[in-house]
């Protein structure tokens, strides 16, 4: 009987594993669109979301398990369609108010467990694209990146940044004076948009400078911006690998 019994618990068990430990191949995300802020203006909405990231396979990863193994991440439901319905409660159709493209370069998440704390990051690149007669004209392009930290399991807080992130990019996109921006913008042709990734990412001061800044990156941002906060002198100490990954 102990044979049979104990298969049973396991079933029943099952519910209370946290989403990693239900799919080891797989972490899946939900984007609230209850979460985002009405902040665009009455002047612009956001008529499509254009996919442009170099790996739409997934949007990153957490780590999970008894090792803190590393697990892809996805949205649950497709890309277009998560992203569509944030940026719609943000930004609802107005009379008389300019279709905008959302041309979305990078989302991804990453997790990184440390011997006192864990932490979530999120990083977003997006293109804001203004359609006329004479091409597409970019009127707005921005760079987010947030990380939260905790004591216990980050993976809780991937949610809350993406909305974060999102968030602060529609609000930048909601400040600017679209007449005043398309009168100075390059009209680009749909190809040139599609061939603009490289020159896009070579904007970021850590492409741009000659001389790399003597310290220690201690986010991304950081990194990308050639601007280390860790300065001076540095003392490394060597400690054991725990885990995988």
């Amino acid at each position: 009987m102990r044979l049979k019994f104990i298969p049973f618990l396991f079933l029943l068990s099952l519910p209370l594993l946290p989403a990693w430990a239900q799919s080891s191949s797989k972490y899946t995300l939900d984007l609230r669109a209850d979460k985002a802020n009405p902040v665009v203006s009455d002047a612009l909405y956001i008529a499509q979301v254009v996919d442009l990231r170099l790996n739409q396979n997934n949007i990153g990863w957490v780590q999970g398990g008894m090792y803190e193994n590393r697990i892809l991440a996805n949205f649950r439901h497709d890309f277009k369609q998560e992203l569509t319905s944030f940026v719609q409660a943000a930004s609802p159709r107005k009379p008389n108010a300019h279709p905008i493209l959302m041309c979305v370069r990078e989302l991804q998440v990453a997790e990184h467990a440390k011997q006192t704390h864990q932490t979530a990051s999120a990083e977003l690149v997006v293109d804001y694209l203004y359609q006329q007669s004479n091409g597409y004209h970019l009127v707005a392009h921005t760079a987010e990146a947030v990380t939260s930290k905790s004591l216990g399991d980050a993976t809780a807080y991937h949610e809350y940044n993406l909305v974060k992130i999102l968030n602060q990019s529609l609000a930048k996109l909601a400040s600017i004076n679209l007449e005043q921006v398309v009168a100075t913008a390059p009209a680009m042709t749909w190809e040139e948009v599609l061939g603009s990734t490289n020159r896009t990412q070579a904007n970021y001061p850590i492409m741009a400078d000659e001389v790399l800044r003597p310290g220690v990156y201690a986010t991304f941002q950081e990194f990308r911006n050639n601007a280390p906060s860790l300065i001076g002198t540095i003392d490394v100490e060597k400690a054991a690998l725990q885990g995988n990954g």
